[in-house]
């Protein structure tokens, strides 16, 4: 036996209103991208390429060149067209990495990059220099003078400035100074190209610039809730280390713009130079739900109430009309049935129509 027409109107009603209500509370998809190899005409437009170099970075034979990685095939002896380059590649959207909570706790947004990197030097006629750097930046521009041990980073006017807002992990390859442990290590660095830590890779087999090139997969993970950023190595084909080579607690919040935007930069120096790709690159930021927007629901509740009460009040007309129809059909039957000389036959059949209407009805 199915519903009245009035229960399955408000039925209906309000698994709409329900289902709206769900579209209102709902968050955004986390926002991620995974390009296993750059294509210059395709994968080029989220990018903001910015440098010393007019032609670098740009995407060039499947990889990110962050600077100049080919000879001038006209004289494959000046090295002069390498030196004291620097360069950025940030994805061109920024990500909201953090926002205030009712109890002025910060809640961070956790994040996961997985990236190949491959820098690579001329072993018999380059020294291997400066180095790159996973970044994240307030923006996608690039400081002047910022080649050589600035790394793409900063410049000696802005060095250590904590309106930089900036957090990278470098990949140096060239010890600048008593702050460096030595040319080829990872740091983890906070406004400045002095690292808050750095972790020898010696100890890992891995040499960052090779005179052979060699890939190397690379996992920067941070944590929200525990606010840990870690840093994971291995040549390109291995699996994950179970143990990540670097390892800080970091509240992001006190060092980045709430919009921040990801990338990476490098830098040649004068005469270390090098070949700086990033070959592959995967991004995935935890995304904050958006508040509840009601906004929807203060200007149709009005609308919705109106069809509510229009629904009611047919309802209340239905069932009213069908007590008057019932009872006139009572009343009827009962004075045709008193009618002098009426056949019995005659009442039965009558009885079982207005049964069968009741049914139909």
């Amino acid at each position: 036996m199915g519903l009245p027409k009035t229960n399955l109107i408000t039925l209906f009603i309000l698994v709409a209103l329900l289902h709206l209500a769900a579209i209102a509370a709902a968050s955004e998809p986390i926002p991620s991208f995974n390009i296993t190899g750059f294509n210059e005409k395709t994968d080029a437009t989220p990018f903001a390429f910015v440098g010393s170099d007019p032609s670098y970075p740009s995407i060039d034979d499947k990889a990110l060149q962050l600077t100049r990685d080919t000879y001038d095939k006209n004289d494959t002896h000046d090295y002069t067209v390498f030196h004291n380059k620097s360069g950025r590649a940030m994805y061109n959207k920024s990500f909201k990495l953090w926002h205030d909570n009712l109890n002025d706790d910060a809640i961070l947004a956790s994040f996961n990059s997985t990236f190949v990197i491959n820098l690579w030097h001329d072993n018999l006629n380059w020294k291997a220099g400066h180095g790159l750097a996973f970044l994240i930046a307030p923006n996608v521009s690039i400081p002047e003078a910022s080649y050589g041990q600035w790394m793409g980073l900063s410049n000696g006017t802005t060095d250590g400035n904590r309106a930089n807002q900036i957090v990278a992990i470098e990949f140096d390859t060239k010890q600048d100074g008593a702050f460096d442990p030595d040319d080829n290590h990872v740091g983890l660095n906070i406004n400045s190209i002095r690292s808050n830590k750095t972790i020898p890779l010696s100890n890992f087999s891995i040499q960052l610039s090779p005179p052979n090139a060699i890939s190397y997969s690379v996992w920067v993970q941070y944590d929200g809730k525990s606010k840990l950023m870690e840093v994971y190595m291995v040549k390109e084909g291995d699996p994950k280390p179970d143990t990540p080579l670097l390892n800080e607690t970091i509240n992001l919040k006190d060092h980045v713009n709430q919009e921040s935007y990801f990338g990476f930069s490098a830098s040649t120096g004068d005469p270390e130079i090098q070949f700086n790709c990033v070959l592959k690159w995967s991004l995935a930021v935890e995304n904050f739900p958006k508040k509840k927007d009601w906004m929807w629901l203060k200007v149709g509740a009005p609308a919705v109430l109106v069809l509510i009460l229009f629904v009611v009040g047919i309802g209340v007309v239905y069932m009213k009309k069908k007590r008057r129809t019932s009872f006139e059909e009572s009343d009827m039957l009962g004075t045709l049935k008193r009618l002098p000389g009426m056949p019995r036959e005659f009442r039965c059949i009558l009885i079982f129509t207005t049964y069968m209407m009741r049914k139909l009805d």
